[in-house]
């Protein structure tokens, strides 16, 4: 069985950060109570949580200066931050500095468990970008890169277009360099008598057309 989702609850007020620990463990998530900015980088610093839900208005450091040294301290970790005050600046403010997400207090619950499904989605996706980072380094790393068989299918092509132009002015050529066929025997008799005057028609005027379908129907014949 998985181990259940982990979060941190960073609140001055107690009663505020034990209701949110008693609200997530109803819906399986292991939830943990500090009451301030210094408290919350120990325990960041212990234990792997997947998400960490914030006050921005608290004594000493606020919310928003815990999420710099959470950023430094666990990148991928994401922080939501709560407010009580609502307002637009205070919103702008959390995301400007890389905050997650932000929720306005008094909040419904509903919107907090939306909010921190998201945050442990997004959190899984960055684990997976960076091992996929490692991998391609450690590929890399070994016998460096190779490639692809997308570098590689243009040159194949081309080659084979180079290929088939060499054959086509090969064959080309070699039309223009074959010799005529030798007259055969019978075209050649009948040539001889077209020459010399001797056709089988001896009527004037269609000696010639005579002579002519004789010799290609010889030609046919031998061929």
């Amino acid at each position: 069985m998985a181990n259940p989702r982990a979060v941190l609850v960073v609140d001055d007020d107690k009663a505020m950060g034990e209701m949110v620990v008693s609200l997530l463990g109803d819906h399986g998530i292991d939830g943990e109570w500090v009451g301030g900015a210094a408290a919350a980088v120990e325990a960041v610093g212990r234990r792997d949580f997947d998400a960490v839900l914030s006050d921005i208005r608290m004594p000493g450091r606020s919310g928003v200066e815990l999420l710099g040294e959470l950023r430094e301290l666990r990148p991928d970790l994401p922080v939501v931050l709560m407010t009580a005050f609502g307002s637009i600046d205070s919103a702008v403010e959390a995301m400007r500095a890389g905050a997650f997400h932000y929720v306005t207090k008094p909040f419904k619950r509903e919107e907090v468990l939306v909010v921190l499904e998201r945050a442990f989605e997004h959190r899984e996706l960055e684990r997976e970008n960076a091992r996929l980072r490692r991998a391609v380094e450690r590929t890399a790393s070994f016998g460096g890169t190779s490639a692809s068989p997308g570098a590689i299918a243009p040159s194949s092509r081309s080659t084979a277009r180079r290929s088939r132009k060499a054959c086509s002015r090969a064959s080309s050529s070699a039309t223009r360099r074959a010799p005529s066929p030798a007259p055969t025997r019978t075209s050649r008799a009948c040539s001889s008598a077209r020459t010399a005057g001797r056709c089988s028609s001896t009527r004037s005027g269609t000696w010639a057309a005579t002579c002519r379908a004789s010799c290609c129907a010889c030609s046919r014949t031998a061929r």
